[in-house]
């Protein structure tokens, strides 16, 4: 028997399967930003959109359609969100006023979709190639009309002529994303946040511009403390288990992740690795602890290497470099710690959460003393600050390639930066 829809039916169809396919959205994108994509399967999102298994195929044919999905939305509506913002501005606004206008809404749009935002940031890393090659298009998309209105700005005089584009664009766009997983509006409004943020950007935080001098922080004395540790046999194999389980979470995520493709990775059979671990969990403590000690050392040990008569600028400096070298080459733990921290479960991130605190605490610590001694500027929030220059320094796993820029050549284009801001001196204001 075939039925015929009334004109009143056929107009609820669609508003009923659109609010289908967004709950169904919701969803997916709410397991994968705090389960990982890899651990997320169709029944899951099924489940999590109160439907039946069988069902959600009536909307997407497999993960990946809505993975793709979840990712171009967000980018589209951010990429007309940041053009209608520069072309509001008007024909008489400054160039300062556009960069300004582009980063509030940018933020404003990465906060209001933040479930989307904060899933797409921390799953990008683990996606197969052939899903960020679909993806690619709309990301350049968006990345081509930043770096549009960067160069258009630099043309006019308003940014160095020796800051490269696409470097900054990378910068700022990855702190503005990364600011997700700090950044409370309801206790900070988004637009104050958006003026002081595009002012670091445009003037730095310093209150002098200097020459940026080459700096050599004091290399991997962590790494080299630990392969001299790892004499024993028994003390080689579990640094190869920590070492294979940090970069199987990293790339797949915690969730995803097995003993037995940890125990695969480092060539063992599977049972094998009880008599070093007594679970995935106690790995993953090792790991996370690991990786914040690692930071933390590193950067001490940079800092402690230049002497207490160093200059502001310089500990600064020196502190990036260290923070850089240890989560982008360094050590596998950190890079794996600020990859998946955010989609752990509460109770691993309670136990870790003093001595992140405490790292955190020593960068305000460092700011606070450049403030004080006057190389600082004065209107510059110490918290924010500190919270914004880290987000930016962590964004980098996403995006820098090693092997067309070394960690020295980042690292200066990074605190050049973040020290001078990136307005031609004309602009310049303390």
């Amino acid at each position: 028997m075939s039925i015929t829809l009334q004109s009143d039916d056929r107009a609820n169809v669609r508003p009923k399967k659109d609010r289908t396919r967004k709950s169904i959205l919701r969803a997916a994108a709410t397991l994968f930003r705090d389960c990982g994509y890899h651990a997320a399967s169709m029944r899951d999102i099924a489940d999590a959109a109160g439907m039946k298994a069988g069902s959600i195929y009536y909307h997407f044919q497999s993960k990946d359609e809505i993975l793709v999905e979840i990712l171009d939305t967000g980018v589209r509506g951010m990429h007309a969100a940041v053009r209608e913002a520069i072309d509001a501005c008007g024909p008489d606004s400054t160039s300062e006023d556009r960069i300004g206008a582009a980063v509030r809404a940018h933020l404003g749009e990465l906060l209001a979709h933040r479930t989307f935002t904060s899933a797409k940031i921390r799953i990008y890393g683990q996606l197969p190639e052939a899903i960020r090659q679909k993806h690619r298009p709309v990301r350049r998309s968006l990345s081509g009309l930043w770096e549009e209105l960067l160069a258009e700005a630099q043309s006019a005089g308003a940014i160095r002529a020796d800051i490269e584009i696409k470097p900054l664009r990378q910068f700022l766009t990855g702190a503005l994303n990364w600011s997700v997983e700090w950044y409370d509006e309801e206790g900070f409004p988004v637009e104050l946040f958006a003026d002081r943020a595009t002012g670091v950007i445009l003037r730095g935080i310093m209150r002098e511009r200097k020459q940026v001098v080459p700096i050599n922080p004091a290399g991997s004395i962590v790494l080299r403390e630990r392969a001299a540790g790892a004499q024993r046999k028994s003390a080689r194999t579990r640094l190869d288990i920590l070492t294979a389980a940090a970069g199987l979470f990293r790339n797949k995520g915690y969730v995803a992740a097995t003993l037995r493709d940890i125990a695969a990775a480092t060539q063992m059979k599977a049972g094998s690795i009880y008599y070093h671990f007594s679970s995935k969990d106690e790995i993953l403590d090792e790991i996370l602890e690991l990786g914040l000690r690692d930071i933390q050392d590193g950067v001490r040990a940079a800092l402690g290497a230049q002497g207490k008569d160093a200059d502001p600028r310089t500990k600064i400096s020196v502190a990036a470099h260290a923070h850089l070298n240890l989560l982008l080459t360094d050590s596998e733990f950190t890079s794996a710690n600020f990859r998946i921290y955010g989609q752990l479960p509460e109770r691993f991130r309670m136990r870790h959460r003093s001595l992140r605190q405490a790292y955190f605490a020593e960068w305000e610590t460092l700011l606070v003393e450049a403030r004080d001694a006057g190389a600082m500027r004065a209107d510059v929030s110490i918290v924010q600050l500190r919270q914004f220059l880290l987000c930016a320094l962590n964004s980098t796993v996403e995006w820098h390639d090693p092997s067309k820029n070394s960690v020295g050549v980042l690292v200066e284009r990074c605190t050049r930066i973040i020290l001078d801001g990136i307005a031609t001196g004309e602009h310049q204001s303390v």
